[in-house]
């Protein structure tokens, strides 16, 4: 509106040529978004590798150190996971995110039978994004790629969000996701 309204100032000439810049800029601006579009094509999720254990125990790693409540996790449990996946794969499985042949971050996703919804539900246990790849939209795609993936499969997607993670809520919201009413309870054995 601002620059709409200096417009009114300017010369005819120069009013034009202002213009025809601002359209080219326009233009660079939606080749730039395409190219964004086209950076999250090229994120490819995949089922998690034996090769891939010692980036993923990295990134697992990464996720916990930055969770509040001091969770410590260890390679050991790291591994019984996988091992658990790998013995079982309808247990769960961990997702792999790869951009350009290199992991930028996993998801831990399990399921479990619903009686009242008399299907499957998918739970998302963790998600990570490595730091520089975050804010780019692929946590957002991560959670479309999911909902397809399962929409027809199963009942409901869920998930637990750390208290005050309030960017992580937004995304989650806008996917679609409703605040549970229930509240969880975990007896430690």
């Amino acid at each position: 509106m601002i620059l709409t309204s200096s417009l009114c100032h300017l010369e005819p000439l120069a009013r034009d040529l202002f213009c025809k810049n601002l359209v080219f800029f326009h233009q660079k601006f939606l080749i730039f978004q395409n190219t964004i579009i086209d950076f999250f094509m090229r994120v490819e999720y995949r089922q998690f590798k034996s090769e891939d254990f010692n980036e993923i125990k990295k990134f697992i790693k990464y996720f916990y150190s930055e969770t509040p409540g001091n969770i410590k996790i260890s390679d050991g449990k790291i591994k019984k996971t996988i091992q658990e996946f790998t013995a079982y794969p309808e247990k769960g499985t961990i997702i792999v995110f790869e951009f350009e042949k290199n992991i930028i971050g996993y998801a831990i996703l399990f399921k479990g039978w619903s009686n009242e919804r008399s299907k499957d539900l998918i739970f998302i246990d963790e998600l990570y994004v490595a730091k520089q790849f975050r804010k780019n939209g692929v946590g957002d795609s991560f959670i479309k790629f999911v909902i397809t993936k399962f929409k027809n499969k199963s009942a409901a997607l869920m998930l637990a969000v750390e208290s005050g993670n309030e960017k992580v809520e937004k995304l989650y919201a806008k996917n679609g996701f409703k605040l549970y009413k229930n509240k969880t309870f975990i007896r430690k054995f």
